[in-house]
């Protein structure tokens, strides 16, 4: 990937759709995206691993926390 603009363009384009978006939702699950990785009983660095995916994706798509909330959190509000 040659540079950001580029890169973010093809984040969009593998996320921007409905089907990325329920990626996202479950890499959100997954990543630890909207919850804190504390007190787990896995190993705190792989968690903060996960995360730091979930942040980098969402950075380059340009998605904030408050847009987080409203759109990929599934019903049980992970």
């Amino acid at each position: 990937m040659s540079n950001l603009r580029e890169k973010q363009g093809q984040y969009k384009q593998v996320f921007g759709n409905p089907v990325g978006k329920e990626v996202l939702k479950d890499l959100n699950r997954f990543c630890y995206g909207t919850k804190t990785t504390a007190g787990r009983p896995e190993s705190i660095e792989r968690l903060e691993g996960r995360r730091e995916v979930w942040l980098q994706i969402m950075s380059l798509m340009k998605i904030s926390f408050e847009d987080v909330y409203d759109e990929y959190l599934d019903d049980d509000g992970f």
